[in-house]
């Protein structure tokens, strides 16, 4: 997944991005991964001049996630997750 980031990444901003942002997206993939969550998830998706990390879908509602900084997430369910000890 880290991959296809790095190569969209690439194509639209016409630069290779950078460690920090390539080792979130590391992080991030292995959250997804390793969690087993059962909606689909959009990643690093532009809006206006900002990038979501994640936008998770249902039949009806979108979640939008900035998951700045966190260290340790833990699915609680396929809506919440303990980021740092808050939820």
């Amino acid at each position: 997944m880290v991959n296809i980031l790095i190569e969209e990444y690439r194509k639209t901003y016409y630069e290779t991005p950078n460690i920090e942002r390539t080792n979130s997206w590391i992080s991030s993939s292995r959250f997804l991964l390793s969690s087993n969550i059962s909606i689909p998830v959009i990643v690093e998706y532009p809006i206006f001049n900002e990038v979501a990390n994640f936008i998770f879908l249902d039949k009806s509602i979108g979640i939008i996630v900035e998951a700045k900084g966190w260290r340790n997430i833990k699915k609680i369910n396929d809506y919440v997750v303990d980021a740092d000890g808050k939820n």
